[in-house]
């Protein structure tokens, strides 16, 4: 059981898992605020990314191209049947 213990508190601060431990009572809402306070500052290291269209140069989303994860084949939507 103390592997399990671990593996937990490690996943305290993880952003999938903030909800149900302030649910279970596992973390405050204001001790997740200062975990986020004291985290550092990486902005600087961020790097622009921009998507286009390989076989023309244009950008993906004024394209027209389907990028809701959609098949564009015309395929069939399962949530309709």
């Amino acid at each position: 059981m103390g592997s399990l213990r671990k593996g937990l508190e490690q996943l305290k601060f993880d952003s999938r898992m903030t909800e149900w431990n302030e649910s279970q009572g596992i973390m405050t809402r204001e001790e997740y605020q200062k975990h986020l306070d004291s985290l550092p500052d990486l902005s600087g290291r961020a790097v622009p990314l921009t998507l286009e269209d390989e076989t023309n140069g244009s950008d993906i989303l004024s394209s027209g191209m389907d990028t809701s994860g959609g098949h564009s084949d015309g395929g069939m939507d399962p949530s309709t049947h």
